[in-house]
């Protein structure tokens, strides 16, 4: 599985925010009830068109076997008004290595697997740290889904650059 390289400007979302721990048998089933409850919400949200955002902040926590993960809608400018029970998030311009999932969620760890596998081998980009984000768009059709797709983005620098 192999990457595209791509540069994204300051990404602007707004949404909810839990901690959750990891699950060494797949996908986390906390961040399922996080989407579950923000999905038919994201209506409320001004200026959401359509793609969704799902980012893991693992900087901000203390717990090593936890996450931050917000379930958001990218959003162009900031609304004035933010729905009652989310808040604001801003990624900063970042290069991301961009990767595809196919499929069920069920299948997600062996694609973290060849994330992984990647960034540890490739030799000329190196995982730095910031927060990683999935990118929900059309393609994705629900977690069950063996047409369903979306981008996992993990934020990467040239091996030896100063961050």
């Amino acid at each position: 599985m192999k990457p595209i390289l791509k540069s994204m400007n300051r990404l602007l979302i707004v949404g909810t925010r839990q901690q959750h721990e990891h699950s060494e048998n797949g996908p986390i089933p906390t961040i399922g009830e996080q989407w579950s409850t923000l999905s038919p919400r994201l209506a409320e949200i001004e200026g959401f068109h359509g793609i969704s955002l799902g980012i893991s902040c693992f900087s901000d926590v203390a717990d090593s076997r936890c996450i931050d993960y917000v379930a958001g809608a990218l959003v162009e400018t900031m609304p004035e008004s933010i729905p009652d029970g989310m808040q604001a998030a801003e990624l900063a311009p970042q290069m991301y290595a961009v990767f595809t999932h196919q499929g069920p969620l069920s299948g997600l760890t062996a694609t973290y697997g060849h994330i992984f596998h990647w960034l540890a081998a490739n030799g000329e980009y190196m995982q730095v740290n910031a927060p990683s984000f999935e990118w929900y768009d059309e393609r994705y059709t629900g977690f069950d889904h063996v047409d369903s797709s979306f981008d996992i983005y993990s934020p990467v620098q040239p091996t030896g650059a100063v961050q």
